[in-house]
């Protein structure tokens, strides 16, 4: 979609250093799994003037605890677990909203913000179809690995459709 963009790396890293208030590493990463999404976080984008989805961004699961986390000051080792289950503590659910809502910004260009969150889910079960099918089938996308000092790494992928 023309009016949405994927994000360079350093994009990325700038955004979460900003919003998390630590230093950020991110770079280049290898393929997150997402045939089928499971254990992983997703949002998806709607692009206003159309009404239809226009990006997806899904994080693996120790970046959703990390980053979620880290936003709240929430020591890493109090989430250490959750981040090597698999499972997103319900307790981090609403601060990785607050995440995904920021990185609208990564899929925009500044002139011209038109894409608004359209929903957050870390539980494969809520996620819409269409989603799942927008994101698994997308041709434009960027896979990124973030590390957040003094939390650890994860992965993120970036989907324009």
């Amino acid at each position: 979609m023309a009016d949405l963009h994927l994000p360079t790396p350093a994009q990325a890293a700038e955004i979460f250093e900003t919003l998390l208030g630590r230093k950020v590493v991110a770079k280049p990463g290898k393929k997150l799994p997402i045939k089928p999404i499971a254990k992983l976080a997703v949002a998806g984008y709607k692009v206003p003037t159309t009404g239809a989805l226009g990006a997806g961004v899904v994080f693996d699961i120790p970046l959703a605890v990390y980053a979620s986390a880290a936003l709240s000051m929430i020591p890493a080792s109090a989430v250490a677990s959750g981040a090597k289950s698999g499972v997103l503590p319900t307790n981090l659910e609403e601060n990785l909203g607050e995440i995904f809502n920021i990185c609208t910004q990564l899929l925009v260009t500044e002139d011209d913000a038109t894409a608004i969150l359209d929903g957050t889910y870390s539980n494969v079960k809520n996620i819409p179809d269409e989603l799942v099918k927008d994101i698994n089938g997308a041709t434009e996308k960027i896979e990124v690995t973030i590390e957040i000092e003094g939390y650890g790494p994860g992965l993120a992928t970036f989907h324009v459709f």
